[in-house]
């Protein structure tokens, strides 16, 4: 489906002696400008890249500099001329879904030609009608990334997604912005016709820009296997850091307790339960697995133990066991108190971070609005009618309304702001608590674990009936702190290899996500794309009349899209003429591929002068056709040409075609305007 449909176009330039200008009506097939040499065709084609703000395709300067003098200085009309006070351009648009709007953007005059107005309805074809207004920003950060960047809303206006691609030598990835586009759907007279993708710019330093349009407008899935198979090796290098990182945490623990590591493996898909590394102690002389290593003191300490010899039970051991168990129950409250304090200070956290989170949103919506309203706009703040002016929702009347005065945006971002501010202090005294509750939490763990210890201890002693010697009693200290810490150990054993093993089963996921892509990232349908693509050009070179070489053994490579004949690329096999019909070829087929498959083309395509000066032997009576075709019907096309009058009469009477007849001049005094409009 076409995803843009050009509707119409307004010129308007106010002179001191009146309204000068130009306005024409769009449809869908075929359109042709036609005007006499130096008329100003390439005006009116100037000014629809301009109100789009492709202009970067022009010229590598921004705003109205691309535009002609015409438009901004002086305008001449029979023999006299008249100074320009003020000029703008309006494009009347229409999306797939029958959405029209009408863009409006300032050539010169009070508002900042980097201000777009976007008009919520036909301001050119139905102009009695009134229609909501909303103002966005253009040629500044952001203008292709944020709500209020204009070519995000015509992004979003078109239903359409753009990618982001990488940069040169660079991680960072930015938008497929639409100025790298639209050099594959307007072709402008200056640089346009000198080669494929001729305009496309340069200055957002996209690494392979000309391969990365192609495959964005012809919808390949190289694209996307491209970019998933640099994010599963991404994962592939990070399943190797985390490896690794299990390696580093099992060699800290090692000599915190004194042990080898012993085989850690290499990563592997399929980790089995013997391929884990071993832990090896040295236990009388001898090295001892630590599986094997905790039964052998166990057994030490049943020696110990067995040494204790009771006579009478020991009333003072009964009052301290006695005592024990209460500390215990005392500390067991106060964790559960702590735990409690614990869990409330973290809810606070979180709700103070998304709290800050909303009013960076909210923040960066004010300073998108401050901008438009810098640049010029005279759109209303929301505010001024009860309503949020990001999120629009009414506001509810305030007790004191008659005394209600609303902030402006400077003192709403100010305000904002201080908010952040004084919640981020919150967040700190948060975080602070949060780390002492978390220290008292540890520290109660470790007092009760001691204290049951030292009871575990008592119950035994006082059960066995034996008191012992001092010597067994640090024998059994040690070796009980033995079990501990070799359970601690293994503890530490078990968390890592199951790492390990999660580490295995994602690094066998991402293998063999790498091995499902294709080979060279191109899916049967892409290869099915590109070599319709390729056989489209041909038969509409043939068409054309291209002569310098056969057409039936070209090729379109994989590596750049580029035509090819036999290794070599076909533009330096050909005559200028044959030059200019390549173009025509590859740009034509591009909107013809609309018809076989699903694709991201725009769906209308615009030429300035596709026959050029150097190439008035060329007939442009097949390119005519080519565009008429059924298979292009739904989609739109705009040729503008100085062919003789009489001359293109004769090439399109059998065509359906709308002709838009400007004679010798484009910019004329109102009554004269091709169509009428506001």
């Amino acid at each position: 489906m076409q995803k843009l449909t050009l509707k119409g176009l307004k010129i308007s330039v106010l002179t001191n002696d009146g309204e000068f200008g130009q306005c024409l009506t769009f449809e869908k097939g075929l359109n042709i400008i036609r005007a006499e040499n130096t008329s100003g065709k390439t005006t009116i084609i100037s000014s629809i890249i301009y109100a789009l703000g492709f202009e970067a395709i022009l010229s590598s300067k921004q705003g109205s500099t691309v535009l002609k003098s015409v438009l901004k200085d002086k305008v001449s009309f029979e023999g006299k001329y008249y100074n320009v006070l003020e000029s703008y351009v309006l494009l009347e648009l229409e999306n797939e879904e029958n959405e029209v709007i009408t863009v409006k953007r300032s050539i010169l005059g009070n508002q900042n030609n980097n201000l777009v107005s976007i008009y919520f309805g036909a301001l050119i074809t139905n102009y009695l009608n009134t229609y909501r207004k909303e103002d966005f920003f253009l040629n500044q950060d952001g203008a292709a990334q944020r709500d209020k960047g204009f070519h995000k809303f015509l992004e979003k206006f078109m239903k359409i997604e753009l990618p982001f691609v990488p940069k040169y030598n660079d991680e960072k990835q930015i938008p497929l912005y639409m100025q790298t586009l639209v050099p594959l759907m307007f072709i402008e007279q200056v640089r346009g016709w000198s080669g494929i993708q001729s305009t496309i710019p340069k200055v957002y330093g996209i690494e392979a820009v000309n391969n990365l349009t192609f495959e964005y407008l012809l919808n390949l899935d190289v694209m996307k296997n491209r970019l998933k198979r640099k994010e599963i090796k991404s994962e592939i290098d990070k399943n190797k850091t985390a490896w690794n990182k299990v390696k580093e945490s099992m060699e800290i623990i090692s000599q915190e307790y004194n042990f080898s590591v012993d085989n850690f493996p290499v990563i592997t898909i399929d980790l089995k339960k013997e391929d884990f590394p071993k832990f090896v102690f040295n236990y009388q002389d001898k090295e001892v697995l630590l599986s094997n290593l905790k039964p052998l003191i166990r057994d030490e300490l049943e020696i110990c133990i067995k040494k204790q010899q009771s006579n009478s039970v020991d009333e003072q051991l009964q009052k301290k066991v006695d005592l024990l168990n209460n500390e215990i129950i005392i500390l067991n409250g106060k964790l559960r108190e702590n735990t409690m304090e614990l869990i409330n200070e973290k809810n606070d956290l979180k709700k103070n971070k998304l709290q800050i989170s909303d009013l960076n949103k909210t923040i960066k919506n004010y300073k998108d609005i401050k901008t438009v309203v810098k640049l010029g706009s005279d759109e209303k703040i929301s505010f001024a009618e009860n309503k949020c002016p990001t999120c629009k929702t009414e506001l509810d009347d305030s007790l004191q309304r008659d005394v209600f005065e609303p902030m402006d945006l400077e003192s709403n971002i100010q305000y904002l702001t201080l908010q952040i501010d004084a919640i981020d202090i919150l967040t700190k005294s948060t975080t602070n608590r949060i780390t002492k509750l978390d220290k008292i939490e540890s520290e109660i763990k470790d007092l009760i674990k001691e204290k049951r210890n030292i009871l575990q201890s008592y119950t035994k002693d006082l059960n066995t009936n034996s008191p012992l010697s001092e010597g067994i009693i640090r024998e059994k200290i040690n070796l009980e702190n033995r079990i501990q810490d070799l359970e601690r150990v293994n503890d530490e054993y078990d968390d890592l290899t199951q790492k390990l093993l999660d580490i295995s089963s994602l690094y066998k996921d991402n293998k063999e996500d790498l091995d499902d892509l294709p080979k060279n990232d191109f899916s049967d349908k892409d290869i099915e794309k590109i070599n319709k693509f390729a056989e489209l050009f041909s038969d509409l070179l043939k068409i054309y009349g291209y002569s310098s070489t056969e057409t039936f053994n070209i090729q379109i490579t994989k590596n750049n899209y580029q035509p090819f004949l036999d290794g070599f690329d076909l533009t330096l096999e050909s005559s200028a003429s044959d030059n200019i019909r390549i173009i025509w070829a590859y740009s034509v087929a591009l909107l013809y591929m609309t018809h076989w498959f699903e694709t991201n083309h725009f769906g209308f395509l615009i030429f300035d002068e596709p026959q050029q000066q150097r190439m008035k032997e060329i007939s442009s009576e097949q390119l005519y056709k080519s565009l008429n075709s059924v298979k292009v019907s739904n989609m739109q096309s705009i040729i503008a040409t100085s062919e003789d009058k009489e001359l293109l009469a004769g090439k399109i009477k059998d065509l359906k075609c709308n002709v838009l007849e400007l004679n010798n001049r484009a910019i004329v005094p109102k009554d004269l305007w091709v169509s009428s409009s506001v």
